[in-house]
């Protein structure tokens, strides 16, 4: 049936169909967007270990050596541990001064975005290419790494303060740090004197050790070992091996320090001492020998304990601007003996050390409190009483022979007999450190066959340190 007005021949159009709904894009480029950065997150270990991005890297950490640093190639992953081969460091002279074989760790990238320290296995394979120690204690390393030290300020500085309260900061916390380190060393360290000779302590095969953190809480177990030679001549080793515990509620506790520590001396060249004595201000000293010999200590806090053993020197050897003469000995003796005992509750500790020459000996004897040397450890007055000791007690007449030009009184003067002590006594006060010094010497001897001596003489001063900061600024200048 047709509508009546519609006119004749002509048919309803039919409706018009609705307009199609606009699809929206937006989650799927959100999901593309997501997917993408997940593909990079999960990518980035492999791009940073592209070429063109280590380079980027070395060219940036060049920045901060006096040279430039080479990396032959690292891997690392976020699950899987980080590996660095070939790293190699130059001066500015483009000298090879420091280089690492590998250094490998089970540690994953994963682990360390998480904040945890657990290294794990790790095995670091380095070589001291060309280390040199200069006359004044400097080392090339110095200049490579820029590590020359600012100017001292000798204004007290103020210890940092909570924030809002004025009382000093908590000690800073150390994190969980877990490892299971191998060590690995090679290299050569060149100490050159004020004369210009240059000695070269060579490190030989073997020489590296084990070093293992299971808790930062529960000690540090060591093993290290040194080989080497000084100037090719005869192998040294020098064995450490123990474990030290300093740390309690992730802090360090010198007064509860707690160590289990052996050192094992096999024909040591004492030639070796060299580059730290430079290191120290004090290369103008020269010493030689070789040395043989075992300590052991065992510390345990609020226990009793200590160190114990004996080294010996052979062919000893010292020669110093201070002393005309080169003092030239068979054989040197230092025993040692150091005891922690308690009293009143207190650690203190007993010291009795010597070095016994041909003609003289020198020791120190003396009972300390353990709170008061970690005071002067830090700077500060020690607040308990102690004493210590220092002995010299010599033959002027073996002496003499020993050391012909400085002891000489006069040309024609042989020394033939004679006391030479002296004790210098270190006090120990809650405010203060008071020093007395007492010599006492007489000498016999000849004159154009005649004899002649001299009295017995005694000479004592004394004098009380106050100031601890003011001390340590004159003993370094």
């Amino acid at each position: 049936m047709t509508d009546a007005t519609q006119p004749a021949g002509q048919t309803n159009p039919s409706p018009t169909p609705p307009a199609p709904r606009k699809r929206r894009r937006w989650p799927k480029v959100v999901l593309v967007i997501l997917l993408l950065l997940v593909a990079l997150v999960l990518l980035l270990p492999t791009i940073v270990s592209t070429a063109p991005v280590r380079s980027l890297v070395l060219s940036q950490a060049s920045g901060y050596v006096d040279g430039k640093v080479e990396v032959q190639s690292w891997s690392l992953g976020w699950f899987s541990g980080l590996s660095i081969h070939g790293v190699k460091v130059y001066d500015r002279q483009n000298v090879l001064v420091l280089e690492a074989d590998k250094v490998e760790t089970e540690a994953t990238l994963l682990r360390l975005a998480r904040g945890s320290y657990d290294f794990g296995k790790t095995t670091v394979a380095a070589n001291a290419t060309k280390v040199v120690v200069y006359p004044n204690g400097r080392t090339n390393l110095h200049e490579v790494f820029k590590l020359d030290a600012a100017p001292q300020n000798d204004k007290p500085q103020t210890p940092p303060t909570d924030h809002g309260t004025g009382s000093p900061s908590a000690p800073a916390k150390l994190p969980d740090v877990r490892i299971d380190l191998a060590l690995d060393l090679r290299g050569a360290v060149e100490v050159a004197d004020a004369a210009g000779k240059t000695s070269v302590l060579q490190l030989r095969q073997g020489s590296g050790g084990t070093l293992r953190i299971d808790d930062i809480n529960q000690g540090i177990r060591f093993d290290p070992k040194l080989i080497y030679d000084v100037d090719g001549r005869a192998p040294s080793t020098i064995v450490i091996s123990g474990l030290i515990d300093a740390v309690q509620n992730n802090q360090i506790d010198l007064p509860n320090l707690a160590a289990q520590v052996k050192v094992l001396l096999t024909a040591v060249d004492m030639g070796a001492v060299r580059p730290a004595l430079a290191m120290v201000g004090l290369g103008q000293i020269d010493v030689d020998g070789i040395a043989t010999g075992e300590i052991a200590a065992d510390i345990k806090p609020g226990q009793a304990g200590g160190a114990v053993g004996e080294i010996q020197v052979a062919s000893a050897r010292l020669a110093m601007p201070q002393m005309p003469d080169v003092y030239q000995a068979e054989l040197v003796r230092i025993p040692i003996n150091v005891s922690r005992y308690l009293a009143d509750g207190k650690s203190r500790v007993k010291i009795d050390i010597k070095a016994i020459l041909p003609e003289a000996s020198v020791s120190a004897v003396g009972d300390l409190p353990e709170a008061g040397l970690i005071n002067l450890s830090q700077s500060k007055m020690p607040g308990e009483t102690g004493d210590l000791n220092v002995l010299f007690d010599a033959s002027p007449e073996k002496l003499a022979r020993a050391l012909p030009t400085t002891m000489r009184l006069l040309p024609d003067v042989k020394i033939t007999g004679g006391d030479l002590k002296s004790d210098i006594g270190i006090a120990m006060r809650p405010d203060r450190i008071e020093t007395k010094t007492t010599s006492n010497f007489s000498l016999t001897g000849t004159r154009a066959g005649r004899q002649q001596a001299i009295a017995p003489m005694t000479i004592t001063t004394a004098a009380s340190v106050l100031d601890l900061d003011n001390l340590a600024s004159g003993l370094r200048n």
